[in-house]
């Protein structure tokens, strides 16, 4: 595991993308902040990560302001708006502002994970339910929450189609092509972890290890060991750096977002909220928000929701919870 800090990443390639214009406006010393608080916080880190932190903090001043920041929201003793953030960022570091949201919130331990063998089939996961997938070749499959997926292994191939979610993939080396289709794309991966997630319209590949081959839209791209890349809307986006201790946060029991759609937030909140979250007033749905929150009470995120953004809300019985803009 690297205890590098999540470093900086390129901006979508397609002009006018909200990706582009979110990397732009989030403060890199906060993300670098929030990244060494994932590695610490549950108080596991192995020794050479403590040290790495520990020079990181001794660097600079605004390296401790941002982490005293972040363990402030993490506890709940503060939540700053996207305006105080940017005032207060601008005083200590005269860099650009951190997004429009700045809401971090902090509740319970991971969630549970449960195990099973798999040799061929469906399978999917309950919303707020892990399952950790072995394959009868040795790969293993690590579901997140509402997760649905098919498995097909036999002497010529190995397939999986990722029909919503997201999932880890630990390939199991062999002969043997082992390809996962999600969302009209591909990915040919051959000894090598990586992740896939489908959020919307959107699908982002991830890979911790070795490379991956993408293929979408008639088009296809090497993903490399630290680079992730998004495709939708026919567009297969160019590898930019990856950041795993935010992007795969969950595997870990939490769910960092770095200035995602709220839309966005709400369709991966719930995979694993009981209760369904719907974004009803769609000029809200592009707003940036930055969060964090422990997996296993993330029913309490609704509240810390409605009192940082302009929303009210609506319970319905059977359906779930209704989103307005205030």
């Amino acid at each position: 595991m690297t205890h590098d800090p999540p470093q900086g990443r390129q901006a979508d390639s397609r002009s006018g993308d909200w990706c582009a214009e979110a990397e732009e406006a989030t403060d890199p010393v906060m993300r670098e902040a929030i990244g060494w608080f994932t590695v610490l916080s549950d108080g596991q880190a192995h020794a050479d990560a403590q040290a790495a932190a520990r020079r990181w903090l001794a660097a600079s001043p605004a390296h401790q302001a941002a982490y005293r920041d972040v363990e402030a929201m993490w506890t709940g003793t503060v939540r700053l708006s996207g305006e105080k953030r940017a005032r207060d960022a601008a005083r200590r570091m005269n860099r650009r502002r951190f997004g429009q949201l700045a809401l971090l919130a902090a509740v319970g331990a991971g969630a549970g994970l449960t195990w099973m063998n798999f040799r061929a089939g469906r399978i999917a996961t309950a919303p707020g339910e892990q399952r950790l997938v072995a394959l009868e070749d040795g790969s293993r499959i690590q579901m997140s929450g509402a997760t649905e997926l098919s498995v097909k292994i036999s002497a010529a191939a190995r397939k999986i189609d990722l029909h919503r979610g997201e999932a880890y993939f630990t390939v199991a080396r062999g002969r043997t092509p082992f390809t996962v289709t999600a969302a009209a794309g591909t990915v040919e991966a051959l000894g090598t972890q990586f992740d896939i997630a489908i959020t919307g319209e959107r699908t982002q590949v991830l890979v911790t290890e070795h490379t991956v081959r993408v293929g979408y839209a008639d088009r296809s791209v090497t993903l490399r060991q630290g680079e992730k890349l998004v495709y939708r809307d026919r567009d297969l986006g160019a590898p930019q750096d990856a950041d795993p201790q935010i992007d795969l946060a969950w595997r870990e029991g939490k769910l960092v977002f770095m200035a995602r759609p709220l839309g966005e937030v709400l369709e991966v909140l719930n995979r694993w909220s009981a209760e369904r979250l719907t974004l009803v007033d769609g000029s809200l749905a592009a707003h940036p928000v930055t969060l964090i929150i422990n997996i296993a009470d993330v029913a309490d995120v609704l509240p810390r929701l409605h009192d940082a953004l302009p929303i009210r809300t609506r319970h319905v019985p059977l359906f779930g919870t209704l989103i307005y803009r205030a």
